[in-house]
Formats: structure tokens, C-alpha cells, sequence
């Protein structure tokens, strides 16, 4: 008898966002849309699930481009957007992401 929800069961009940996240901080292409030679600041990183099935999610993802001015010695910050697919192996984690569009 199975007492523990499954991988699938918990990311449907928004359990494993967490861990989805992490993952995504450490995976994520997201300097692809960095325009200005900024690094992506990924401590500002949101993420909006907009289609979701067992084998791929399609999320949008929101972060700050962190751009360091080098006539002005400022950090400039600028919001960048992404629609990213997440595809996911036969026991439910996270195994690859792909940009899809930027936004």
C-alpha cells in the first residue's frame, strides 16, 4: 500500500515548486535574453505556469537583468521575460529547458 503522494501527484499539488524552481535557477538559459552584456539576477526570478501536462511544462519567466554601467559605475536593473518549455523524465523531475519565445 502507498502511504507517499508520487512526484507527478506533489507537483500537481504545487508541493515540489521549490525544488522546480531551484532547478530552473541552475539550468535556465536565461542570459539568452540579456540584451545589454548584463548577467540575469535569478534572486528576482518569477515563474507562471501557463500550460502544464506530465511530460512538459510551458512556464513564462520573469527576472532582472543586472547591467553595470561602466561610464556611470551604476547597476542598472532591467525587467527581461522569456516563455521557457520544461520537459520532464518518466519519474517526474525536471530534465531539460528549452527558450521558446522571449516576451
Amino acid at each position: 500500500m502507498r502511504t507517499s503522494p508520487t512526484v507527478s501527484e506533489r507537483r500537481s499539488n504545487g508541493e515540489e515548486t521549490d525544488e522546480i524552481i531551484a532547478w530552473i535557477k541552475r539550468h535556465a538559459p536565461l542570459t539568452e535574453l540579456c540584451q545589454f552584456g548584463g548577467w540575469p539576477n535569478d534572486s528576482q526570478l518569477k515563474v507562471e505556469v501557463c500550460n502544464r501536462t506530465p511530460e512538459e511544462w510551458v512556464v513564462n519567466m520573469i527576472f532582472v537583468e543586472t547591467i553595470m554601467e561602466i561610464s556611470e559605475c551604476d547597476i542598472t536593473e532591467r525587467e527581461r521575460c522569456g516563455q521557457y518549455a520544461i520537459s520532464f523524465d518518466e519519474a517526474g523531475h525536471p530534465s531539460a529547458i528549452r527558450l521558446i519565445q522571449p516576451l
